[in-house]
């Protein structure tokens, strides 16, 4: 985790609400490093004693799988951690293979990497594959004409294609996203969490904490190739304990997930954040600062244990004097790869 100072840039609509947040808050760490560190991990790893998470020793667990700070899934692959041992990467990759259904198509269609594949898409059905080929170009595939999700009229020039995502437990997205505030916080600040790490770890058994399973959604017109993280902490002389002490966003694609970390000295039915003030957007490429980019807020509520799917579509209207023939009898997979490197 980086803790230098990063000049960043705020959108004028929200420099006042950036300054009402920095009377209270200030950031502490940053993890988005461009730079991969796998050597120093598995140095680092052979040196760890207790796993960050479940809190088993070496000896009782292992540290020999590669694990990332902020996950996979969602494109940050360089970076990885020093004290996550072998079975809680097995016991969260659950949770974030459900973070990665819950944003769906949007991992396909807003890949901004050239030095990786986009993940592809496949509906919940199973009658729609989606697959980015670069230079924007997508191919969108009806693989089961029988589901009702995929509608083309050729005639007309018009589609109506089901995006339905696969399905996935909105509170594994509230773990997703709670071990990687925890992942992120300071070596020194991890005794005072002892009650927050129980939380993640047993969050199936333990009941009455629901309302502390929101999470605070930014969404904006700017989309990011890389993942990454900022942690706040609560300023010394702020002493309002309706405030959590820190603060985690996790800055994916064209989204902020705001976490409020649960679990400071204490983990009461009482507890809640309402009074916890939005987190303003940094931009970090200050060479090409944009205004007015944030779309909306609001709260996303990720306590069910219900697998559910977000139902998307998408509609659209082409011209048909453009539409391209393809030969019967081709290798459809060969064609796609010879277009996408073109």
């Amino acid at each position: 985790m980086n803790k230098q100072v990063r000049t960043v840039y705020v959108s004028k609509e929200q420099r006042q609400l950036n300054a009402e947040f920095m009377e209270l808050y200030e950031p502490v760490t940053y993890q988005g490093t461009l730079l991969p560190n796998r050597g120093e991990s598995k140095k680092q790893k052979r040196l760890t004693v207790e796993c960050r998470f479940c809190k088993k020793k070496k000896g009782k667990t292992t540290f020999r799988q590669d694990t990332h700070l902020i996950s996979n899934l969602l494109g940050q692959n360089n970076f990885f951690s020093i004290d996550e041992c072998d079975q809680c990467n097995q016991f969260f990759k659950r949770a974030e293979n459900d973070l990665a259904a819950y944003l769906g198509i949007s991992r396909t269609i807003n890949h901004l990497r050239t030095d990786v594949k986009a993940p592809g898409f496949q509906s919940a059905k199973g009658g729609v594959k989606v697959k980015s080929l670069g230079n924007d170009f997508l191919w969108v595939q009806n693989t089961n004409p029988n589901s009702g999700e995929f509608h083309v009229d050729m005639q007309n020039g018009k589609a109506n294609i089901s995006l339905e995502s696969q399905k996935y437990k909105p509170e594994s997205i509230y773990r997703a996203l709670l071990k990687m505030a925890l992942g992120n916080l300071p070596a020194g600040a991890v005794p005072d969490y002892e009650l927050g790490f129980r939380f993640l770890m047993e969050m199936d058994d333990i009941t009455g904490f629901d309302h502390l399973k929101r999470v605070t959604v930014t969404e904006t017109d700017l989309v990011l190739a890389r993942p990454f993280g900022l942690l706040f902490e609560k300023k010394a002389n702020v002493d309002n304990p309706k405030l959590p002490q820190h603060i985690f966003c996790l800055y994916c694609i064209d989204q902020i997930f705001q976490v409020n970390l649960p679990g400071f000295k204490r983990l009461l039915p009482e507890d809640d954040f309402n009074a916890a003030p939005i987190v303003p957007y940094a931009q970090f490429d200050i060479n090409n600062p944009i205004d007015d980019i944030v779309r909306s807020y609001y709260t996303a509520i990720f306590s069910s244990k219900e697998s559910i799917t977000n139902n998307l579509g998408l509609s659209m209207i082409f011209p048909t004097e453009n539409l391209v023939g393809i030969p019967l009898g081709i290798d459809i997979n060969e064609w796609l790869n010879n277009l996408s490197k073109r």
